[in-house]
């Protein structure tokens, strides 16, 4: 059991949970208050699929509205479309606290600022007070990055195997977690990256009949002519809008920081776990989305928010 005490005892995380707590008041009024919406079309639909869900439960399991992601967002769609809003504020709310727990394992310094620049990167708060699947998405990666920094593996790699039921995409972030463990002789856990696909496909074939339904409903299929393709770059000449200027400036800076010191494989090493398990997933995720994007493939229209 938590010891809320504890926390409450410990000076950055005082100042944490206040920044958490001042933040999320702002984008909760920001969706209360505000009449438009980031994500467009998108956004809505993610909601009706949420709100209509319990009336067609087969909405629970489309693929393109994210089976986990509907899930969990259903419940607060009933409440109308701030309520799938307010969704996204607890979540963002979550993935601050865990981002900055992740930065106290590893013993970072001043660890409460992660919230800040986590927080107030750009695209990353317009989107905290809308209905769309990427703050889960990153609520899900950074929560298995705390755990991997706190040693559970085991559940580590549970939270990652959901990873593509909250975006399609998210397999791919597998194979630099897949790699750390095999160098971190943990090769006996890597099958459980199949626990997120076979729940969902047991789940799902009570419904449809059909264990194969994930691949046989699955929405992303060709279709360059009408997404289109474009610069190799355009997800890299983006960051300073993505991301935000100094939260790249430090991300550029950690990165010369790591491979300056190595990657040394030692339980300690702080630079194994950056490299494994922070940059090298945000580089594949980059990497991927930026050559799907220039090749045509993957129904991808070169959206930056993904």
């Amino acid at each position: 059991m938590v010891d809320c005490r504890r926390i409450f005892d410990d000076r950055d995380n005082r100042i944490a949970i206040g920044l958490i707590l001042f933040i999320s008041v702002i984008t909760a009024s920001m969706a209360i208050m505000s009449e438009g919406t980031y994500g467009g079309a998108d956004d809505i639909s993610h909601y009706k699929i949420a709100r209509h869900a319990f009336a067609d439960r087969s909405l629970f399991f489309d693929l393109w509205g994210k089976p986990l992601f509907t899930m969990f967002s259903a419940p607060f769609a009933q409440f109308g479309f701030n309520g799938i809003r307010i969704f996204n504020v607890f979540v963002s709310a979550a993935t601050c606290w865990f981002s900055y727990r992740t930065a106290r394992k590893l013993g970072l310094s001043f660890s409460w600022s992660v919230v800040v620049l986590t927080a107030f990167a750009p695209l990353y708060f317009v989107m905290s007070y809308t209905g769309m699947t990427e703050i889960l998405f990153a609520f899900l990666v950074i929560f298995s990055i705390w755990l991997f920094a706190s040693n559970r593996i085991m559940a580590a790699v549970i939270v990652l195997s959901f990873l593509p039921f909250a975006r399609n995409e998210g397999f791919i972030l597998w194979a630099p977690f897949i790699v750390a463990m095999v160098l971190r002789s943990r090769v006996k856990l890597i099958p459980l990256f199949a626990v997120g696909t076979i729940f969902f496909s047991l789940l799902g074939a009570l419904f449809f009949r059909d264990l194969l339904w994930i691949i046989h409903r699955f929405p992303y299929r060709g279709a360059a002519d009408i997404y289109g393709s474009g610069s190799l770059f355009l997800f890299v000449v983006s960051l300073p809008q993505t991301a935000g200027i100094p939260l790249l400036i430090l991300s550029l800076a950690g990165l010369v920081s790591v491979f300056r010191r190595g990657t040394a494989n030692t339980d300690n090493n702080r630079s194994f776990f950056f490299t494994w398990y922070i940059i090298l997933p945000a580089l594949m995720y980059i990497s991927a989305h930026s050559f799907v994007w220039w090749r045509g493939m993957g129904s991808s229209a070169g959206l930056v928010r993904v």
